[in-house]
């Protein structure tokens, strides 16, 4: 975990308030949703943290940030699947997934999301879900990640560009994992993700050129050090 002096500095930088002064540039609606689902998001991973001892909301902050100031991103839509992206997979806020078959599950999770964001940003959350092994349905990883990919594979233009973006953080916070789980995920990003994300019929280009490219960036950085 970072020293206190360092998570200060952090905190100081990134925090509600820069959340609140970045959506300032959508309408009274759309910023009421946004911080809806930065609030659910925060609540749902309290208890998370990552390897690297960071509390695991910063995960989906960054994800967001990516979006906002690297990309330009100003859909509200894409913004909210940015902050909500891991909740459905990771936590039991929306229905919890180890407790019921995959199926009863998401569609669960799909009515509870739509109530809160419409149907579409919900069917797009839970495509970037990645199935839970549950003993009924789901019996193996295997048989998760073979689901999981095909459904990125049907998924909309606006998932799949937070799937790039949430790629590109988990790629830049690599340094905090063991040597071995990031050579795994350097070939996973390498052998799936990339051709995925290079061969989809892109509704953004541009953020998908962007993020592609700081992918491969990063990938190489990686490589090398």
């Amino acid at each position: 975990m970072p020293p206190p002096s360092e998570r200060s500095v952090r905190q100081q930088i990134e925090d509600y308030s820069s959340f609140r002064r970045r959506i300032e540039v959508f309408s009274g609606e759309e910023q009421d949703a946004l911080d809806w689902a930065y609030q659910i998001a925060k609540s749902a991973h309290r208890s998370q943290v990552r390897q690297s001892g960071e509390r695991y909301f910063e995960h989906p902050r960054a994800v967001f940030n990516i979006l906002f100031d690297e990309c330009a991103v100003r859909d509200s839509g894409i913004l909210i699947i940015a902050l909500l992206h891991d909740v459905c997979e990771d936590t039991a806020i929306f229905g919890n997934p180890t407790k019921m078959p995959y199926s009863l599950w998401q569609e669960k999770a799909r009515k509870r999301l739509a109530m809160n964001f419409g149907n579409t940003v919900a069917n797009d959350v839970l495509s970037l879900a990645e199935p839970t092994v549950e003993g009924i349905e789901i019996t193996s990883k295997n048989k998760s990640e073979e689901i999981y990919h095909v459904k990125l594979k049907s998924a909309s233009s606006r998932a799949l560009v937070v799937k790039m973006a949430d790629r590109l953080h988990n790629l830049r916070t690599l340094k905090a994992v063991s040597a071995e789980k990031r050579i795994n995920k350097i070939k996973e990003t390498e052998d799936i993700y990339l051709p995925l994300f290079a061969s989809s019929s892109m509704e953004f280009p541009e953020t998908r050129d962007i993020l592609l490219s700081n992918i491969q960036k990063v990938i190489t950085e990686l490589k090398s050090s």
